[in-house]
């Protein structure tokens, strides 16, 4: 199980125990880093689709029916991970994460400090008049944070003396709200079939709303607690090997 936001908490069952780490994966998937970043609220891009290198972007919009802010101003994490997962399939990006410079890319332009930046959506359709944009420094703290994600997972499993996961459960207000696909185009998870990752919701506030509402599931939460195997990677030299190998997209 993964509960995905700024940390990264990692629960696997394995061999009638349990074992847990956490990572660092970032503020980008909450969007709190990101050049054009905001929560996921009404006005923010969630859902980026690109037919072709020389094709504009389209893109959805979380949106309510109350809002009083029709047009986009901001991504959200949702979006950044479509993004570059379209990046990855489109051949817009290297496998480093570097934009190609070799090929015709309409998006893309220099912003006035001559950084490269790729448009979603353009000055004259944005809420506030500027560019909603991705650019190389937000695909680098997304490449942080998978790496961070997928490194934890495989440890994790290593610890356990399993090879894969039979089932991925994915919590948290953002991870559930992420495109398994993307998650496996851009390697935050072992590629495995689809239809073993399971988005679960908020499952650390059901469970804190059951603990209150009922003793007996606080005793199970300290049952459980006392039989979990606690494994921190922070200082293995080889998990910070392993955390570099993992930057790059498995394009």
């Amino acid at each position: 199980m993964i509960d995905l936001g700024t940390n990264g908490e990692l629960l696997l069952k394995a061999n009638g125990g349990f074992y847990a780490t956490s990572c660092a994966t970032g503020p980008a998937f909450e969007g709190a880093s990101l050049s054009c970043g905001i929560q996921a609220i009404p006005g923010a891009v969630n859902k980026v689709q690109i037919k072709d290198q020389k094709a504009l972007p389209e893109y959805t919009l979380i949106n309510s029916s109350k809002s009083s802010w029709p047009k986009p101003f901001g991504i959200c994490g949702t979006s950044v991970i479509s993004a570059i997962a379209q990046f990855c399939e489109k051949d817009i990006i290297e496998p480093g994460g570097a934009f190609k410079k070799d090929i015709v890319i309409s998006a893309l332009k220099n912003d006035s400090s001559g950084k490269t930046q790729y448009n979603i959506v353009p000055e004259d359709s944005s809420q506030n008049g500027s560019d909603v944009f991705i650019n190389q420094k937000d695909i680098r703290s997304v490449q942080l944070g998978k790496a961070a994600l997928i490194t934890g997972i495989e440890f994790l499993l290593e610890e356990a003396g399993i090879d894969e996961p039979k089932k991925i459960i994915v919590a948290g207000a953002f991870g559930s709200f992420l495109d398994k696909e993307d998650m496996m185009t851009l390697g935050m998870i072992p590629a495995m079939d689809i239809t073993k990752i399971e988005p679960a919701g908020n499952l650390a506030g059901v469970g804190a709303v059951m603990t209150l509402c009922d003793d007996k599931y606080l005793e199970k939460a300290i049952n459980m607690a006392e039989q979990i195997k606690v494994v921190d990677f922070a200082c293995d030299h080889d998990f910070q090997t392993t955390f570099v190998q993992r930057l790059s997209f498995p394009l």
